[in-house]
């Protein structure tokens, strides 16, 4: 490595002439002569050019001198060490050397060359034009790189632009096709909404036909029962109750049917899947209505009701004593292996019992009332009527927790469970009130208040409700639309009714309160209807005529005023009715064609009292029985048109509330992508920016180094060219090593 340091010293000032300040006079330099380092004024310049010894030394003007590099400038062409000329140069160590320092210190190298060998015609020298050629190589490769990079960040510029353009391009496109889906969902919800209601309109449609021919079917039955004749009315039953049989056939085969669903529209969102927003799906709910014909009930009562125990036979005898430790004691129940369980309302806490009178467990809770088992160890627990007792608790006897709480809004205070899994419960003045416990769907059986002084209790018998008010002192029966059977009020037999309870037989045990006992009531305890009571009250009307004025006959069916009262072939009155062929005959008829018939009534005896007679009235009652479950058909199917327009409505708000909420997501998603752009493309661009700011740096560094190189061809010595040039190549790998990462 070529050691300089000995080589360069600061140079004279060569402002002043440096023969003039060895003569101290101060005169300003006008050239500078290399070899002898010093400048020279105008008077000594020509001296300088017309002595021998200095006439062949290479001059420039001060100006121009003073364009060479610094570190040219600085470069000393004779030895400080030995104030000597250099005159050889050592190939070994790679530098100048004057006679003694060759002498001294190079005596043993073997390579010495003539320094003005070395450095004649440095110039213009492959070496030195390699330099030149590297310079400008490496200056258009740096231009090349900056323009390369200037390229680049503009190309960026335009990337973002571009990519900003997709970007909302491509949001514009989800969008569209969110709309499309949107609409399609729409369409989808309106045919699903008009498909449904066109089932339900034609239903409705024969649901009204039917009612419209009950309507007419019942004022016909009134002109009966008030104009046509009792052989008329007679021979009219028998159709009517062939007619009332398939229109009963009609409403049970709805029932039965599937036309009684409840459609329900939902929408199932799947809006993650970009090819749908959505599934509008239509679930078929079974109906719930509750629909009870007499004749059912009949038939329930007489398969599935026992003969009921005597109450004179009722005796009682203590089967066991349990000591409960509980105080205030308002509901009990067995559970299905015999263990008994009471609540405790002030205590705040239900006790389960062993069946050997020993306490099992007990559980605290917030409320407790009356309490029923549900099945699969859950206990329902009812609150009573605390201010904020508007709760129901389910506990798992198991966990010994409370496993859910359902608020009813509403006191709760005695409660029944029915086989459908229907909790009715006493509501104080809510009345009667109802809960599905599985869909927890609320309702009410019976509209008024129940006891607001004490506490009312209930309990089912069959397809009847029991339930207690201590305020009026009675024991209530009606059926399940609330529809009132019977009522026992009598204070001399018990005082506050409350507890109630039935047994197998259908006997109704009432605790009375403030009488201290327990009454048993018949379950058979009905009253009379005051048309029944007229019809009760009616007698056998005389066998005279019946006259109606020809305005009141217009009334009749006309397949009534159609019934011959005599018979058309003997031309001769109804005077018998046969029972085996079901029809009235004349004396002839009896004669000719029923002469061995062995059951032969008088038609009198038959007819007398039709209109009162069981039979009548069973026509009529089914008549009105019939209208009712029409009108509840026709009233469901009205709620389901109301509900699923409801549905459709909330549906739509739904989609829309979707749709908005993943508009917003995509915009936010759109402004989250362009911020990323824009700070990617600001990465990129200090990035770029970073190389462009070395490129151009290192651009500014060869310009200099070009002109410094111009100047040394032009201005330097050549031995200060020659030693130039080491560094310079050295320099310059360093440059090419820059550009080629």
């Amino acid at each position: 490595m070529l050691i300089i340091s000995f080589l360069v010293r600061m140079a004279s000032n060569w402002n002043v002439c440096g023969v003039c300040e060895l003569r101290n006079i101060s005169k300003q330099s006008v050239i500078w002569c290399s070899d002898c380092e010093e400048g020279l004024c105008d008077d000594c310049k020509e001296h300088h050019s017309l002595s021998k010894g200095t006439r062949n030394h290479e001059t420039v003007t001060i100006h121009e001198y003073q364009k060479l590099p610094s570190n040219v400038i600085q470069i000393a062409q004779s030895c400080r060490k030995h104030d000597q000329k250099y005159q050889i140069l050592c190939k070994k160590h790679d530098c100048p050397c004057c006679k003694r320092c060759v002498v001294e210190d190079h005596n043993k190298c073997e390579d010495l060359k003539d320094i003005d060998d070395v450095i004649d015609g440095i110039k213009s020298s492959n070496a030195f034009q390699d330099i030149e050629k590297t310079l400008n190589e490496v200056k258009e490769h740096i231009q090349r790189i900056r323009k390369d990079r200037e390229e680049n960040l503009d190309s960026l510029k335009e990337q973002k632009k571009n990519i900003g353009m997709e970007i909302q391009k491509a949001k514009t496109s989800i969008n569209n096709h969110l709309d499309q889906l949107h609409q399609k969902l729409l369409r989808d919800l309106d045919a699903s909404e008009e498909k449904e209601n066109k089932k339900i309109r034609q239903l409705l449609s024969e649901v009204e036909k039917r009612e419209k021919e009950i309507t007419e079917f019942q004022a016909g039955l009134a002109n009966i029962k008030q104009y046509a004749s009792d052989l008329q009315t007679f021979l009219a039953a028998k159709d009517m109750e062939r007619d009332l049989a398939k229109k009963e056939n009609f409403v049970q085969s709805i029932i039965k049917s599937e036309k009684l669903n409840h459609p329900q529209i939902y929408w199932k969102n799947i809006a993650i899947d970009i090819k749908s927003f959505g599934e509008i799906i239509v679930v078929n709910e079974p109906n719930k209505i509750m629909i009870n014909r007499q004749k059912d009930q009949q038939a329930q009562q007489l398969i599935a009701t026992p003969v009921p125990k005597s109450i004179d036979n009722l005796t009682l005898k203590l089967r066991q004593t349990v000591n409960t430790n509980a105080t205030n004691v308002r509901g009990c129940t067995i559970l299905p292996d015999g263990r008994m369980m009471f609540t405790c309302y002030l205590q705040h806490k239900v006790i389960a019992i062993n069946r050997d009178g020993t306490k099992d467990f007990e559980i605290k809770v917030d409320r407790s009332f009356d309490i029923l088992y549900e099945g699969n160890n859950i206990i329902v627990v009812t609150s009573g009527c605390y201010p904020g007792s508007n709760f129901i608790n389910f506990i798992d006897i198991e966990t010994r927790k409370v496993a859910k709480k359902l608020d009813v809004g509403s006191y709760n205070e005695g409660a029944v469970l029915t086989t459908q899994g229907t909790l009715i419960y006493c509501a104080r003045e809510n009345g009667l009130r109802t809960i599905d416990l599985k869909t927890e769907t609320k309702g009410s059986i019976r509209s008024g208040p129940l006891s607001s002084r004490v506490y009312s209790y209930v309990t089912i018998l069959n397809e009847h409700i029991l339930y207690t008010n201590p305020d009026s002192n009675t024991v209530t029966c009606s059926d399940f639309q609330g529809k009132i059977q019977w009522k026992f009020t009598e204070k001399t037999v018990f005082k506050g009714p409350q507890g109630i309870s039935v047994d197998k037989d259908g006997n109704v045990y009432v605790a009375g309160t403030d009488s201290n006992n327990v009454v048993v009531v018949s379950h058979d305890e009905e009253g009379l209807c005051d048309e029944c009571k007229d019809h009760h009250s009616l007698f056998k009307g005389s066998r005279n005529h019946d006259t109606v004025t020809i305005a009141e006959y217009q009334r009749l069916p006309s397949n009534v005023t159609q019934i011959a009262q005599s018979c058309r072939k003997h031309d001769q009155k109804y005077q018998i009715f046969c029972k085996k062929h079901d029809c009235p005959c004349c004396k002839r008829c009896v004669v000719e064609d029923h002469n061995k018939c062995e059951v032969l009534k008088d038609i009198d005896d038959v007819i007398g009292g039709i209109k009162s007679s069981n039979t009548f009235q069973d026509i009529e009652k089914t008549l009105n029985e019939i209208k009712e479950h029409i009108q509840i058909i026709r009233k469901d199917r009205e709620e389901n048109l109301a509900s699923l327009k409801e549905q459709k409505k909330h549906i739509g708000m739904e989609i829309q509330k979707a749709k908005t909420t993943i508009n917003n997501h995509l915009d936010k998603l759109h402004q989250a992508v362009l911020r990323d752009l824009d700070a990617s493309e600001e990465t990129e661009n200090k990035k770029i920016r970073q190389s462009l700011s070395e490129v151009e740096k290192r651009e500014k560094e060869i310009t200099e180094f070009l002109a410094g190189l111009a100047n040394i061809k032009q201005y330097a010595s050549d031995l200060q060219t020659f030693l130039t040039a080491k560094d310079m190549e050295r320099d310059l790998a360093k440059k090419e090593f820059f550009y080629s990462q």
